[in-house]
């Protein structure tokens, strides 16, 4: 068995390595795309027939539901920033979080938004071996969450008590290992736990509702706990890194999570299907409030410094309620060269004052 997971794990870390080189994206996305509409065709095709559709609940999906992951968005993305001294305001945030969730849709190097989210916060000061540092420790406590949220959801209903304490148990050990990796941001790192903790539960949370409105929405309703678990393939396909944005790979491991707490894998794929394109809508409509423009995305500015800048600001005059970047209370001490600095807390200089 641990034969077959390692031959498993070079096989998917090949995948990956492929899948990030610029001259395969765009034959990627067509392949993923292609695959995704499959899915979605198979998938209704499958659905009972004399269904109806909630329009209420779509419109709720695309004005309510989605404005309100971009908000908690953009809390983790000055949640990340604070860990590092900077101080981002709610708007500049907000446009960073829009492009790091379009941008895995267009052809650059995977995965487009933490190439981002990395460069926005490397602009403003931080090296980029921390802001990789603070994005992979939101991953994992995202993961741990989502694990840790489904499960107990999962305990309510009798017939998944052993799979909601399993996922739980897998959910607690993330949870607390994002614990034990945000100790070296110093002192301070009980408040960054805190916040980090509160914006993605909020996260899953409205990721597992989102896919519960989708259910409804196509007169599929099922149980929160199973909407919640569903929702994990979110997780999942981001984690592989392989498919943009995820596309078609989260679809079909919404189908296999299903058959796993007892709804049909027709009905969670469509509903996955529902909530990325009612996603995708909302987001459309959000962007122009916080000042993003579409040409930004779509012009010449197709690297992740560039969109970074755009999204940000930084150094254009654009971004009137940022504060300017502050280096990390101790960084220059621990660097001696020019240009930005590694907080100390990333090779572990502080945790012996935390």
């Amino acid at each position: 068995m641990r034969l077959w997971l390692n031959r498993l794990g070079q096989l998917v870390r090949r995948v990956q390595r492929t899948a990030s080189k610029p001259s395969w994206r765009p034959w990627l996305l067509a392949i993923t795309a292609a695959i995704f509409l499959a899915l979605v065709v198979g998938s209704f095709r499958s659905l009972p027939e004399g269904r109806s559709i909630r329009i209420d609940l779509l419109v709720l999906l695309v004005l309510v539901a989605t404005p309100s992951t971009v908000v908690l968005n953009a809390a983790q993305y000055r949640t990340m920033a604070h860990a590092l001294d900077h101080d981002i305001g709610l708007r500049s945030a907000m446009r960073v979080s829009i492009v790091a969730t379009l941008v895995n849709y267009l052809p650059i190097p995977a995965p487009g938004g933490i190439a981002v989210r990395t460069a926005a916060l490397a602009q403003r000061g931080s090296s980029v071996k921390a802001a990789l540092a603070i994005n992979a420790v939101t991953g994992v406590l995202w993961a741990g969450l989502a694990a840790l949220i489904a499960g107990l959801a999962m305990l309510a209903q009798p017939d998944l008590v052993g799979r909601g304490a399993a996922t739980a148990a897998v959910g607690a050990v993330l949870t607390a290992l994002a614990g034990v990796l945000v100790r070296r941001v110093g002192p301070r790192w009980r408040r960054v736990y805190v916040e980090m903790f509160l914006t993605q539960a909020g996260l899953v949370l409205t990721s597992g509702l989102r896919v519960w409105l989708s259910l409804a929405a196509i007169d599929q309703a099922t149980s929160l706990g199973a909407a919640l678990a569903i929702s994990g393939s979110t997780v999942i396909a981001a984690m592989v890194g392989i498919a943009p944005a995820g596309l078609g790979l989260r679809e079909a491991l919404a189908g296999g999570i299903a058959s796993a707490v007892g709804v049909k894998v027709a009905s969670a794929v469509a509903a996955s299907a529902v909530d990325r394109v009612a996603s995708q809508v909302g987001l459309v409509l959000c962007a122009p409030f916080t000042g993003l423009r579409w040409r930004d995305l779509t012009g010449r500015r197709t690297t992740p410094d560039q969109l970074a800048t755009e999204a940000d600001g930084v150094g254009d005059g654009t971004v009137p309620d940022v504060a300017p970047p502050s280096a990390p209370a101790g960084a220059a001490a621990s660097t001696g060269v020019d240009g930005p600095p590694t907080p100390a807390w990333v090779d572990g200089a502080d945790e012996a004052r935390g």
